[in-house]
């Protein structure tokens, strides 16, 4: 059973950082721009992205926090998992922590609707190395939407 957490707050208390996530999330939901519900575990947030397992169990995502409407903290105490935390690392040193070369699907910022299937080969702290031979490495910063198999 999940429950959905909601920030309470005062009107006269500021919030900090430590302060958005609620206490004991170890779920979070994500509702995309293009409609779609992602629901994570093992979740890092960043600047301006958040990396997570996806509800599959099967493939690691990194969504770029632009390309969602809104996050919905949760806790699921069936399923045992770190609590979400905030991450100073860059997207790239959390995907080559990943078991690379591996299968993936990515959407680009400008073409959010456009799915391209290939394999990434490896990541520095700003760019994506893949198989594919129109577009062999990607600034991440291009990315709005990432899906890595981890299998």
């Amino acid at each position: 059973m999940r429950t959905s957490t909601y920030l309470s707050t005062s009107l006269h208390e500021p919030l900090n950082q430590a302060s958005l996530i609620p206490a004991g999330a170890n779920c979070l939901q994500l509702e995309l721009t293009e409609g779609v519900i992602r629901e994570l575990t093992e979740v890092l947030i960043g600047r301006y992205f958040v990396f997570g397992l996806a509800e599959d169990q099967q493939s690691w995502c990194l969504v770029r926090l632009s390309s969602a409407l809104a996050l919905r903290f949760q806790t699921n105490p069936t399923q045992p998992s770190p609590q979400v935390t905030w991450t100073r690392k860059a997207p790239g040193e959390l995907i080559s922590s990943l078991s690379l070369p591996a299968k993936a699907s990515l959407a680009f910022r400008e073409q959010v609707n456009k799915k391209v299937d290939l394999v990434v080969l490896g990541a520095s702290r700003s760019l994506l190395a893949t198989d594919s031979y129109q577009i062999p490495i990607i600034p991440i910063q291009a990315i709005s939407r990432l899906e890595i198999s981890s299998n």
